[in-house]
């Protein structure tokens, strides 16, 4: 799946980036392993994190430093998008014609991906951060820290159904210390869970059905005194 061009290692997947805290984690941390995607599908736009939001040595990747940056530094192949919207006539073209095995999702945040895209017969690649079946949906690294006290991500490919699609892999971690839960620690175990999975579909590209997906329910956007209590046990 991953073939050395000079001192290069290119992988056999394509990712469709819009710059934000988690495509400035999958990207870095892709390039930092060697793990480099044949082409990028990226979005336009740049966008500018909080002022007071910065990365640490915790951390395994900078979310002060644009996609676009990353990509000009490791010279790889960008194929421009002309909107942010996933479901476009556009992007659904893109990923169609993607010369991947599959497409990393990284777009725009919080879009659902329709059935014209679903139906194209490539692969997409979600990593969400809760662990599957229970924690479906979103804000869920809020809601696992109320329920369980602990947080997860799960890497699948997405289907019609919300969070619902094979798992190729799930991963827990220790809860954060000091660290921004949405822009650093959300995207840093993402991230780390996105080079986990590359590594196992680049052995094996066997999934494993969800079980009793459909007996859990989708989380909401968190209320905010929700969050608030959660970031507490924090």
């Amino acid at each position: 799946m991953c073939s050395g061009v000079g001192e290069v290692l290119v992988c056999d997947f394509s990712i469709i980036l819009s710059d934000s805290a988690r495509a400035r984690s999958y990207i870095q941390q892709l390039c930092a392993h060697s793990l480099f995607p044949k082409e990028i599908l990226l979005m336009p736009g740049e966008w500018t994190p909080p002022e007071n939001v910065v990365s640490s040595e915790q951390v395994h990747f900078d979310v002060r430093k644009p996609v676009q940056e990353t990509v000009k530094e490791y010279n790889l192949e960008v194929i421009p998008c002309q909107t942010q919207d996933i479901n476009s006539e556009d992007t659904v073209k893109k990923i169609k014609d993607s010369s991947g095995k599959f497409v990393v999702l990284a777009g725009g945040g919080g879009q659902i991906l329709k059935k014209e895209i679903l139906s194209q017969g490539v692969p997409i690649l979600h990593i969400h951060p809760g662990l599957v079946p229970q924690f479906k949906g979103s804000t869920t690294i809020y809601y696992s820290i109320l329920a369980e006290g602990k947080v997860g991500a799960s890497a699948f490919f997405v289907n019609e159904q919300i969070d619902e699609g094979p798992v190729i892999l799930k991963r827990e971690f220790d809860l954060p210390r000091g660290i921004n839960l949405d822009y650093v620690f959300d995207p840093e175990i993402r991230g780390l869970t996105l080079i986990d999975a590359i590594k196992q579909l680049t052995m094996d590209m066997t999934v494993e059905k969800q079980i009793g997906g459909s007996n859990f329910l989708p989380y909401f956007i968190i209320h905010p005194v929700l969050k608030t209590i959660a970031l507490l046990k924090l």
